[in-house]
């Protein structure tokens, strides 16, 4: 097995991990508390989808708002991740496209 699929089956044990700590230590539910909101924000950047999934999932039925709050903060990511991407291509382009011309070609 190699890094990345490792990397990405721990990243989401520890979502199911923190989702079901969550939900056991808060029986009222609330806004996502600031070391919530970090947490959940990172466990999106590096495992977007599957991350989404388990929290928001997990949440949906006792903890609807902190369900929300993640799918607001995954959209956010998508279209932040997507941006970057675009931007990356137009900047290959553009590298691309000066390197072909500085060679003559």
């Amino acid at each position: 097995m190699d890094v990345q699929t490792m990397f990405l089956i721990l990243v989401s044990a520890y979502t199911y991990y923190f989702m079901d700590k969550v939900l056991k230590s808060n029986p009222k539910d609330g806004a996502l508390t600031k070391n919530e909101k970090i947490q959940v924000i990172i466990l999106l950047i590096f495992n977007t989808l599957i991350s989404w999934a388990i929290l928001s999932f997990g949440w949906k039925k006792k903890l609807p708002i902190k369900s929300k709050q993640v799918n607001r903060y995954v959209k956010v990511i998508l279209v932040s991740l997507v941006v970057i991407a675009i931007i990356a291509v137009f900047i290959a382009i553009i590298l691309s496209a000066t390197i072909r011309k500085s060679h003559g070609q």
